[in-house]
């Protein structure tokens, strides 16, 4: 009975393996299949953007420079959505590779606040930026400039008109900390573990489209991940949402020594 025992579980794992080996290439097959089908939806995308643009420069009529406005409207959120995919697919797959180097955090927030002004400013939303040292840190710029656009996003999508986003560096011991607060709609306890699920929204239950695909979030997960970055998300109805980062920091390089011009060099004694 024993020996019975043993064979049948034997014979359970390797039908078990079978079937997760199958699950694994379906997966694969299908991030390969978004991958290529996104990568191939740019192109005429692209030249719908051209096409646009070449058709507001032509005089219109006022009827067709609306109708004119709206399809750029439509075509850039269709483009968006396909950004996201893509990138979602390229992390699955395996495709980004985080090329990590010593960066400066305060200047890299700083600068993203900057670049936030307009967007806010269009939605009479402030932007609050508070002071910080300076902050080095190991990481992928590109990508961690990502994160942090994805994250603003969100914050200025779900904050009202006359409400903030504030971003925040700073540093304790050995760990560098960045944080983006709204005061916005908030998120319920019972919504805050989905929320980095794919094509998961707070308040879309219509699934309208033009609110985006509900991939930010999952994409900051999954860059976080790459670049060793841990995240806590703080969130209530009615009080806002404020996303913590936290990475390892690191001593900043020393300054390159400059050298003596020939005309400050001290003379030489004969």
């Amino acid at each position: 009975q024993s020996c019975q025992y043993r064979l049948g579980e034997q014979q359970t794992n390797l039908q078990l393996k079978a079937a997760l080996d199958v699950a694994d290439e379906s997966n694969r097959a299908k991030t390969h299949f978004l991958a290529a089908a996104s990568h191939d939806l740019r192109q005429p995308i692209h030249s719908i953007n051209v096409l646009v643009a070449t058709l507001s420069l032509r005089p219109l009529d006022a009827e067709t420079k609306d109708i004119v406005r709206l399809l750029d409207s439509v075509n850039q959120t269709m483009s968006r959505q396909l950004d996201a995919l893509l990138d979602l697919s390229k992390l699955d797959a395996g495709f980004v590779v985080p090329n990590m180097t010593s960066r400066r955090l305060d200047i890299l927030v700083q600068e993203h606040a900057k670049a936030l002004g307009p967007a806010a400013n269009a939605k009479g939303v402030t932007v609050a930026l508070d002071d910080a040292p300076a902050i080095t840190v190991l990481s992928d710029e590109m990508l961690l400039r990502r994160v942090l656009s994805n994250l603003t996003d969100n914050a200025l999508k779900f904050t009202p008109a006359g409400g903030t986003v504030r971003l925040r560096a700073w540093q304790e011991d050995d760990r560098a900390h960045v944080f983006v607060a709204d005061s916005g709609i908030g998120i319920p306890l019972s919504d805050q573990a989905r929320v980095f699920q794919e094509f998961f929204q707070v308040d879309n239950a219509e699934r309208d489209r033009s609110k985006g695909l509900g991939l930010g979030l999952s994409i900051v997960q999954r860059l976080c991940k790459l670049m060793g970055i841990q995240i806590q998300l703080v969130s209530a109805p009615g009080v806002g949402t404020t996303v913590t980062l936290s990475m390892q920091a690191i001593s900043a390089p020393p300054a390159p020594v400059r050298p003596t011009p020939a005309s400050d060099a001290p003379p030489v004694t004969p």
